[in-house]
């Protein structure tokens, strides 16, 4: 019938959590209505969400100097979503969960 290719992936969720030797905090997770992100400091970033099928949600163009950020996930379906910061050309990339 043909080659069957199959994958899998593990992720874990807490309350809070910093991604590591970023400074950044990205909580609660998962969420029901909101999600905040804050900066050990002042940062210039892009914010994107995409749901699990890759599909951008929710984009922002860049924004200079900034220390928090939120997002409103109340008109978004329950479920699972990877939220993308980047920072100075770098990418950094957080699991999310919506109940």
């Amino acid at each position: 019938l043909g080659d069957v290719y199959t994958s899998s992936f593990n992720f874990s969720v807490s309350s809070t959590n910093k991604l590591v030797n970023n400074g950044i905090s990205i909580y609660p997770n998962p969420t029901s209505d909101i999600i905040f992100i804050d900066f050990e400091k002042q940062q210039n970033i892009r914010v994107r969400l995409l749901d699990i099928f890759g599909k951008k949600v929710y984009y922002d163009n860049k924004y200079q100097n900034i220390q928090h950020h939120k997002i409103l996930m109340k008109s978004y379906s329950k479920g699972s979503y990877l939220i993308s910061i980047e920072i100075d050309d770098e990418i950094y990339s957080k699991v999310i969960i919506l109940n």
